[in-house]
């Protein structure tokens, strides 16, 4: 217990000295391990944890957020007690649930070989991939091996088994959707323009047309 306390301490400080002169907010006690990216103009709230997660630029979280091997895009809205669920268990074939008869990696496994893929990377080192301007509400669970698409919504209270559609509106447990943001040309044409790699200075000098997509959309086309 003590030494957890003093790890905890130790990365509490790690984590204030890296980011002490960076557009980064901690509104609380929050834990960001060495692997673990902020791009930049990010808020952080209180007891949130990112392990080997990177979270991009202006994205912010709720409280008692748990990240581990998750890379979030940019503009991305977090609300509280968002976490995901790294590790998968054998529900078929196999006797038992437990890792000891599949896992080498068990404490104290039965076995000398890997016998069931417990972990399904997306990409090297990364279990779940939120898109960019993705709006999550509080309490929503997250299953590995899952991909968000741009500008999805998931409702709050959500549990996500599967990916997510770009825009797409989602709700329940298991998510189904319910609806998308914008009709499918529109989805089309922000998939391609992709606002948020535009820089942060654009996005704030043009912050005044994102209030309504078609004014958003003919003042791109004047740009383009």
């Amino acid at each position: 217990m003590i030494k957890n306390k003093i790890k905890g301490i130790i990365l509490f400080l790690y984590t204030r000295f890296k980011y002490r002169n960076s557009s980064i907010r901690f509104l609380g006690m929050s834990f960001i391990d060495s692997k673990s990216k902020l791009e930049g103009h990010n808020s952080i709230d209180n007891n949130t944890t990112l392990n080997n997660s990177s979270i991009g630029l202006g994205t912010y979280t709720g409280s008692n957020v748990h990240f581990t091997f998750v890379k979030v895009g940019r503009f991305c809205s977090i609300a509280s007690n968002v976490h995901n669920i790294f590790g998968n268990h054998p529900k078929d074939t196999f006797v038992s649930t437990h890792p000891v008869f599949y896992s080498i990696g068990f404490p104290y496994t039965f076995v000398k070989v890997q016998k069931f893929k417990d972990i399904v990377y997306i990409a090297p080192e990364t279990i779940v991939e939120i898109g960019n301007d993705v709006w999550i509400g509080d309490n929503v669970t997250i299953l590995g091996n899952v991909k968000i698409g741009d500008g999805a919504v998931i409702g709050a209270n959500s549990l996500i088994t599967k990916d997510i559609e770009p825009y797409s509106i989602n709700v329940g447990s298991p998510t189904k959707i319910i609806g998308f943001r914008f009709n499918q040309e529109t989805i089309e044409f922000l998939l391609k323009f992709k606002w948020w790699d535009k820089g942060y200075d654009w996005i704030k000098k043009n912050a005044d047309f994102f209030e309504n997509i078609e004014k958003f959309k003919a003042k791109i086309e004047e740009l383009l």
